[in-house]
């Protein structure tokens, strides 16, 4: 959890990849705005994501520990944002917390529990996984459509204006 916490790049570049989805973008995609970003997933209903750049093109993200909320949850994954510019395209991995799948592990392999507890704890690993796999997918939307959205009024202009001269 320290590796979580300190966003290191490592951390979030390697694991068992649980979710992974590519979305489209422009391959001229400006810098991702990462307070707008961080502003879009903040919430009182669920745990808010957390973001932080860890490389070029590249952004790590995780639910964070410490907040006050109408619904809580343990998380299974953290989540990794690469984009690449060349391809077009924005793609989200959801790596496993190695901790949460070891606990899984460990009490299924000693024997605690029986093949009731087994369901019931297979039931909610599913469950956890479902959460988050929707809020990785509204991630990767977000920042898709970002990355997507053609350039301001001004901006157009400007290109308009530059574009007269060359041909004029």
């Amino acid at each position: 959890m320290v590796l979580a916490g300190t966003c290191n790049p490592w951390f979030f570049r390697t694991g068992i990849i649980l979710f992974r989805k590519r979305f489209p973008c422009s391959p001229s995609a400006p810098e991702l705005d990462l307070a707008r970003v961080d502003a879009n997933f903040r919430s009182w209903l669920a745990p808010s994501f957390l973001f932080r750049r860890i490389g070029p093109r590249e952004y790590a993200f995780r639910e964070k520990f410490i907040q006050f909320t109408l619904f809580s949850y343990t998380p299974l994954m953290h989540g990794h944002i690469r984009i690449d510019e060349q391809e077009g395209t924005v793609t989200v991995a959801g790596r496993a917390y190695w901790c949460i799948l070891a606990f899984g592990l460990f009490i299924f392999g000693f024997g605690f529990m029986g093949r009731n507890e087994f369901l019931l704890v297979l039931f909610l690993y599913v469950g956890l996984y479902a959460i988050q796999a929707y809020r990785f997918n509204r991630v990767g939307g977000f920042v898709s459509g970002m990355l997507s959205e053609p350039p301001d009024d001004e901006v157009i202009h400007r290109n308009n204006m530059t574009l007269g001269r060359k041909m004029g």
